[in-house]
């Protein structure tokens, strides 16, 4: 639900030339300060590839930057991670690495999601979620091992499949 009223905030953002922060967002800024700063500042400031020029993401954050004044620890934790996914990509080994990682930041931005929703029905999901996670966990760090390395062992580990060894094949089928 605050995924669908934050795309809703930045489509009225960048409708009206990024200028004005949209009246819904300051609302729950000034009135439901909770769910602001849990759900969509948590949602706005997930770490991400800052695209150049900025976009329409990027200038809201800007924009809220400016205005809100009592969450800088936030916008400098997504200051900082930002620049660790920037510095890892121009780091990689090649052009074809920096796209791959281009490609993983949202299947990355997927999981934090994912875990959020976790963490906030936990008591509802029980432990089979908890074990599907660690194995989702542990596929994504295999995958990102692989782009990172960009070799040719770490696809073979795989035997051509992108499934961690040691996984169930229910775990597999997730």
């Amino acid at each position: 639900m605050a995924e669908v009223e934050l795309n809703d905030i930045m489509s009225s953002f960048e409708a009206n030339n990024c200028q004005p922060i949209p009246n819904k967002l300051l609302e729950y800024q000034m009135f439901n300060q909770p769910y602001y700063t849990g759900r969509i500042l948590r949602l706005l400031l997930a770490p991400r590839q800052v695209p150049s020029p900025l976009d329409t993401r990027e200038r809201l954050i800007e924009a809220l930057k400016k205005r809100d004044k009592s969450h800088q620890s936030m916008f400098a934790k997504y200051e900082r991670e930002c620049k660790k996914l920037n510095n890892s990509t121009s780091n990689g080994k090649g052009s074809s690495s920096s796209k791959m990682l281009l490609m993983y930041s949202p299947l990355e931005e997927k999981l934090e999601r994912l875990k959020r929703h976790y963490e906030d029905n936990e008591d509802q999901l029980g432990p089979i979620f908890s074990q599907v996670s660690t194995a989702i966990n542990q596929v994504v760090s295999d995958i990102k091992k692989s782009i990172i390395n960009n070799n040719d062992k770490s696809s073979k580990k795989h035997n051509g499949d992108i499934c961690s060894p040691g996984l169930k094949e229910w775990e597999i089928q997730v």
